[in-house]
């Protein structure tokens, strides 16, 4: 154990890494000016390279928003600092951009990430990281943790070419260079979970694609999870504490408390291999049932159990039970019975053999390793993109501005009752006024006449009244 995590750790300090799992293809090409073109060209037949394009070899981040299925057009800038290590002053030498810009950033100083970080907040759009020296092998731009903040692209590519790049934007040329992010498409989508049972970014893995998961269901799409599962047929050791040994053969984890790259146990080391290897056992009975079950149990495990290796079997007792669509006689016939066990886990082994994942949690979609962030609405839109056909709702979790046929028609006929509503409350208060002013009009004709009919009538009567004296005056003067 303490070899292999030694060995691990210097693994990960050089971030070298070999992947068997297929890459997606990024394709980083120089389309401006032509010197610069033609250097390239020069640059890729020195390396004995079959492309007469100027095509640049580059590597996707782990962390980041990756727009795969498109193709971004821009001009490159470099940065300054050229390490873009330093935000302030990254800041103070933002500018506007007349086109999309890529900035060249320098490797070394700070993680990579917060590189990608800085660049973003001087408004970069895609970052292009420069090694510093002459590596060999892939370097992979790991996440420091701070990866979630970062909302775009960036690659990274050899120093060779980065000085090339350079030189030309230093003599004031107008590099212009485009990055094409293509993913393989097929009719269905095969989705793999490498998760680390342990690790608080498997967990926010799961429930952030859980919802996302249930918006995109209708399309053909099946979502698999994959442990860190050895197999020992030899030199089997019984009292292998990160093993499950059973009659001829030991199935072993990674040991929960020692993270991974760390080396250094926890301080309640009271957990072991075998507890990961019988909760992976529990989880795999379960996605073979069914993949919403798993999805409900792990929603329940990952809120209460996931940071308790110690205690997953306990906790697993109790939240299997709230899995409402879990057959539980089929469940417990799965988990007692070792040919089913040895089937299950005999593929997860076989898995890590053939896709050499070596930073968990990671995502392989239709056998392509995916790079960008672990987070639910960047691996769906990934996802999307990895299907010939899809459905609305995963056309607008690619494209937010969306709208469907069916959410015009929707929208149509709410805002034809809402006219509808709004007319009629015109009509009624039109009515209202209609007959609030006919009433004042025909109150003021009545008023009127009754005035006129009344000084008419008092104009009789005293008209009456004075001819009945003059005739009583004339006769008292007989």
């Amino acid at each position: 154990m303490k070899k292999t995590a030694i060995i691990f750790c210097l693994a990960a300090a050089l971030l070298l890494v070999v992947v068997s799992a297929n890459k997606n293809e990024s394709r980083l090409s120089i389309s401006q000016p032509p010197e610069l073109v033609e250097a390239i060209k020069k640059l890729n037949k020195r390396k004995d390279k079959d492309s007469d394009d100027a095509v640049i070899d580059c590597e996707l981040a782990n962390f980041g928003s990756v727009q795969y299925g498109t193709r971004i057009v821009g001009e490159a800038h470099i940065s300054e600092p050229y390490d873009a290590c330093d935000k302030a002053a990254v800041q103070q030498g933002e500018k506007e951009f007349s086109r999309i810009p890529f900035l060249l950033v320098e490797r070394g100083n700070c993680a990579f990430a917060d590189k990608v970080y800085n660049a973003q907040e001087a408004g970069a759009q895609i970052v292009i990281i420069v090694d510093n020296g002459q590596q060999r092998g892939n370097v992979i731009m790991i996440d420091n943790g701070h990866g979630s903040n970062v909302h775009i692209t960036s690659v990274f590519i050899t120093k060779e070419y980065g000085d090339i790049i350079k030189e030309y934007i230093k003599n004031q040329k107008n590099v212009m260079l485009s990055l094409e992010l293509v993913q393989k498409r097929l009719n269905h989508s095969s989705v793999r979970l490498w998760l680390d049972l342990s690790s608080p970014y498997s967990n926010k893995l799961v429930h952030t694609l859980l919802p996302v998961r249930q918006r995109i269901a209708k399309n053909d799409i099946k979502i698999y999870p994959s442990f860190d599962i050895t197999k020992k047929v030899e030199n089997i050791n019984k009292k292998d504490s990160n093993c499950m040994t059973f009659s001829r053969v030991q199935y072993c984890a990674p040991d929960p408390d020692l993270p991974q790259g760390d080396g250094i146990a926890q301080k309640n080391n009271v957990a072991s291999g075998a507890d990961v290897v019988g909760e992976a056992i529990r989880q795999l009975c379960i996605r073979d049932q069914s993949e919403e079950a798993w999805f409900n149990y792990y929603n329940e495990f990952g809120t209460y159990c996931y940071f308790a290796p110690y205690d997953y079997k306990k906790c697993a007792e109790g939240s299997v039970k709230k899995v409402s669509n879990l057959d539980l006689d089929q469940y417990k016939k799965c988990t007692e019975d070792e040919t089913k066990i040895f089937s299950l886990l005999d593929v997860q082994n076989q898995n890590n053999q053939d896709y050499n994942i070596f930073e968990w949690p990671a995502v392989t979609i239709n056998d392509m390793l995916y790079r960008g962030n672990l987070e639910g609405e960047y691996i769906g839109e990934a996802i999307c993109n990895s299907l010939y056909q899809i459905d609305e709702a995963c056309t607008q979790l690619i494209d937010p501005n969306y709208v469907g046929p069916n959410q015009e028609s929707s929208s149509s006929s709410s805002s034809l009752f809402w006219t509808l509503v709004l007319v009629a409350i015109g009509f009624t208060i039109a009515f209202f006024i209609t007959a609030y002013v006919f009433k004042r009009i025909a109150r003021r004709e009545v008023s009127q006449d009754v005035s006129q009919k009344v000084n008419q009538m008092v104009s009789q009567y005293i008209a009456f009244y004075e001819s009945r004296g003059k005739n009583t005056g004339d006769q008292s003067d007989l």
